[in-house]
């Protein structure tokens, strides 16, 4: 009988069991960090006191030395003539201070050189001070003064010395007085203080110098403290704080340090420090950690033990069972049961195995009907391979839940060059390359989990349209997949016949320039273009929301009525329109519109074509026809005027008042030319006839209308003030009367007479607006001062007619008068003569 392997499943349990304990160890850890924290900052705190009072204590010391040599400084043996005798000084002082004040080594006067020349305790050899920056500070500032801490190799001990200066009355000083501290009361201070054995108390100068140590001061004074290793902290910056370093003996201890002369610069700060081994600070805590790590272990050995021995009763021997009956199952054994649930097997175990058993007997059932099932499958697949073999240009495909081609057979498999040998028995993953079965795979496992699909392929060049769906049994179970083809390549292709010209149309229609309406029968808009709701003034957004009746003229929207009516009737509908634009403005259209079938629905299509331009054009053309026309009329008048009159005044002002009806002035003057000079025939304008009618222009003096007779065309000054050279010529002749006479004229105009290329006279136009007058009615005037001139010609000959016939009469009567006059002179003559014969004879 197999059994599962006991150790796998133990050492899980021993290993859940250690992974309990895990968070109580961390529990045991931080309760001991706790601890060594407060233990830590308890003896900080006690450092920090003993420094605290060692500094408070070095205060009233330097106090005291300061009064002692102030007190010593008010001897009159100081003040008086002379060097002082030391004896005198220091005679009785020398118990009275050095007994009073034990922590003081000495007492002395230096004299203005440095020199040391009395103390109480004497010194040996002469003493030179004048190089201590101290002393010399002492005699600048004539105060008193803390000297720097030193060693005195001799003694092995540390000092620290205070100065203060004795005047003379003039103000000079006269001698130093000196005190010197011994920083061996610090060690005193310490022994007083109780603490922990190994701790320490030194005085530190700014470079690490050790001066003074308790224990052991002969062992490390001189020696330098690791300063370096102390972090910096705002409270460090400030003088005073906590650390924790090792020493200078290696020993790492809990270090609070304060400054003991913080008057001092920092380069001479002498530093306080009370160092308390970490191991005694950490002993206790240290301890309570081992005593509980201790008991949890024990705690955890028993739990282990009760874990080996209870997990194999109640677990690994059931699953020994579980894992045999499982192994049987999956050797095919049907029958195969655990038996654990007869056995009244509890708790989750107990309802694994009889989830297993069951899961066997319900095996076993199925693999019952998986036979009948079998037997019922061969026969659908017959009747599936009939199907197959008669289905017109297609496949039909069984397959399992392996994707296992159960039956292929079909006409559509000699297409692409397999055979039902080559897929029945195989799956698709066997037959198709990745690309293929890739893409069949989701849809056929889709079948087997109850969802039917439709999908297109390609393969082998061909389009398939695939029906997929899932075939169940009488139970409604699904037991395969069956999967329908058929070629649908020239259908496809037809459609994308209909997809390109479909795309072809929309082309046209959404690039198309005039606008294209589809509405339906009703005459709701279905669909435009974007020229359509461009032309409008809209964006297409916008031009969907609205109905026609929106952008059409009220005016024209029966046109529209008639437009539907019309197409629907069949007829195809052409007309004009007005519509409206968004900003409210309207222009004219043209529409053409027919049937159309769009979607498969019938709807009229109308093509919009903005002819605003064309409309304009037009009009402007029967403008210009209404104007021909009239110039035309106006034209024949002077004519048949020119034609049924001989009379020139009448004739000239009625051809006058005719220009005016075709072409606008302010002034026109008809001018004759004789002898190089202007004479004015008729005249319309601000001034009178008769006041026009005096006034002659020579041609020498008017270049303007020389220019006119000499070009024998017209001449047009767009602005009689402007800086041309003919308005120049204009108001040189014009003089003074510019601004009188002339002062309405702006634009004038020029026209010559002419009759048979010779220049008869002038016609000028003047009017107040610059550039009023143009080419084309520069020509019409040239037109209708042709008339003139033939009007003025036509006089001239009927009145040389006239006085042709009156010279004839004339002559006539000339020649009658002579004859008789000479007749009566001949008769006279005759006379005459004959008197004078008579005469002469008489005289003879």
């Amino acid at each position: 009988m197999l059994r599962l392997p006991a150790a796998g499943l133990r050492v899980r349990l021993l290993l859940l069991v250690l992974l309990a304990v895990i968070p109580a160890i961390g529990l045991m850890l931080y309760i001991a960090s706790q601890d060594r924290a407060s233990a830590a900052a308890a003896a900080q705190a006690d450092a920090l006191r003993v420094v605290r009072q060692a500094a408070r204590d070095q205060a009233a010391l330097v106090a005291q030395a300061r009064q002692i040599l102030v007190d010593i400084s008010l001897l009159p043996s100081l003040r008086g003539e002379g060097a002082p005798l030391c004896s005198a000084v220091f005679g009785d002082l020398r118990a009275q201070y050095l007994q009073a004040f034990p922590r003081y080594a000495n007492l002395g006067m230096i004299d203005a050189e440095g020199r040391i020349f009395c103390s109480i305790v004497p010194v040996s050899g002469p003493v030179e001070v004048g190089g201590q920056a101290a002393f010399q500070q002492t005699l600048r500032r004539l105060e008193f003064t803390i000297g720097d801490a030193y060693v005195d190799p001799a003694v092995g001990a540390a000092f620290i010395n205070f100065f203060y200066p004795v005047l003379s009355f003039d103000g000079r000083v006269r001698l130093v007085l000196f005190a010197a501290l011994d920083l061996e009361w610090l060690n005193q201070l310490a022994a007083e203080a109780a603490l922990p054995e190994g701790s320490t108390l030194a005085v530190i100068d700014a470079d690490g110098v050790i001066l003074a140590r308790y224990p052991d001061p002969d062992q490390w004074v001189g020696r330098t403290f690791p300063v370096a290793e102390v972090p910096v902290t705002p409270a460090r910056e400030a003088g005073e704080g906590t650390a924790e370093v090792a020493g200078v003996d290696g020993v790492r201890r809990l270090f609070a340090y304060t400054v003991l002369n913080p008057e001092a610069g920092a380069a001479d700060n002498l530093t306080l420090s009370v160092g308390i081994p970490a191991d005694s600070v950490f002993a206790q805590a240290n301890r309570a950690l081992a005593g509980n790590l201790l008991a949890l272990g024990l705690i955890v050995v028993m739990a282990l033990i009760v874990t080996w021995v209870g997990g194999d009763v109640f677990l690994v021997r059931p699953v020994g069972r579980l894992l045999e009956a499982t192994q049987r199952l999956a050797a095919g054994d049907l029958k195969a049961r655990t038996g654990l649930s007869e056995r009244g097997q509890g708790g989750e175990l107990g309802q694994l195995a009889l989830a297993f058993d069951r899961m066997a007997a319900t095996l076993e059932e199925r693999e019952l009907e998986r036979r009948v099932a079998e037997a019922a499958l061969s026969e659908s697949e017959r009747r599936y391979r009939a199907l197959a073999e008669n289905f017109p240009n297609g496949v039909v495909l069984l397959f399992d839940h392996d994707l296992r081609y159960m039956l292929a057979d079909g006409a559509g498999l000699a297409e692409v060059g397999l055979s039902p040998e080559q897929l029945e028995g195989k799956t698709i993953f066997e037959v198709f390359d990745p690309v293929v079965w890739g893409v069949l795979e989701p849809p056929f496992r889709a079948a087997l989990a109850g969802t039917a699909s439709e999908f297109e392929v390609t393969f082998a060049g061909r389009v398939y349209l695939l029906h997929v769906l899932p075939l169940r049994d009488e139970a409604g179970r699904i037991r395969a997949g069956l999967a329908t083809t058929q070629n649908i390549t020239d259908r496809k292709r037809a459609e994308q016949a209909l997809r390109e010209r479909e795309q072809q149309y929309r082309s046209v229609f959404e690039s198309s320039a005039d606008g294209l309406f589809i509405n339906d029968l009703d005459g709701n808009l279905v669909d435009f273009n974007p020229a359509a709701a461009r032309m409008h003034g809209y964006t297409p957004e916008e031009f969907r929301r609205l109905n026609p009746s929106d952008f059409i003229h009220p005016d024209s929207r029966h046109l529209f009525q008639e437009y539907i009516a019309t197409v629907k009737a069949g007829r195809e509908f052409r007309g004009r329109a007005l519509d409206i634009r968004k900003d409210g403005s309207t222009f004219h259209v043209e529409v053409t519109g027919t049937s159309f079938t769009y979607l498969g629905r019938p709807h009229t299509l109308a093509v919009v074509r903005d002819i605003s331009a064309q409309v304009q054009a037009e009009q402007v053309l029967e403008q210009r026809v209404a104007e021909r026309t009239r110039e035309l009329s106006t034209l024949l008048d002077i004519s048949h005027n020119v034609t049924s009159t001989l009379e020139l005044e009448p004739l000239l002002g009625l051809t006058l008042d005719h220009l005016r009806a075709v072409m606008e002035y302010n002034g026109a003057t008809i001018f004759t030319l004789q002898n190089d000079e202007l004479t004015i025939l008729d005249y319309r304008g601000p001034i009178t006839a008769e006041q026009a009618r005096r006034i002659r222009f020579s041609l020498s003096q008017a270049a303007a209308n020389r220019e006119v007779i000499q070009r024998r065309a017209p001449v047009i000054i767009d602005d009689v003030r402007g800086e041309s050279p003919l308005a120049h010529a204009f108001q040189a002749a014009a003089g003074d009367q510019i601004d009188t006479t002339y002062a309405y004229v702006r634009c004038w105009m020029g026209v010559p007479l002419m009759i048979k290329e010779r220049v008869i006279g002038m016609l000028s136009l003047d009017h107040s607006q610059p550039g009023y007058y143009t080419e084309r009615q520069a020509r019409l005037a040239l037109a209708i001062a042709s008339q003139a001139a033939i009007a003025i010609e036509n006089a001239r000959l009927y009145e040389q007619a006239g006085q042709l016939a009156a010279l004839e009469e004339r002559q006539k009567l000339a020649r009658e008068l002579h004859d008789s006059v000479s007749q009566a002179l001949y008769g006279i003559a005759l006379g005459a003569r004959t008197a004078r014969t008579l005469l002469d004879r008489g005289a003879d």
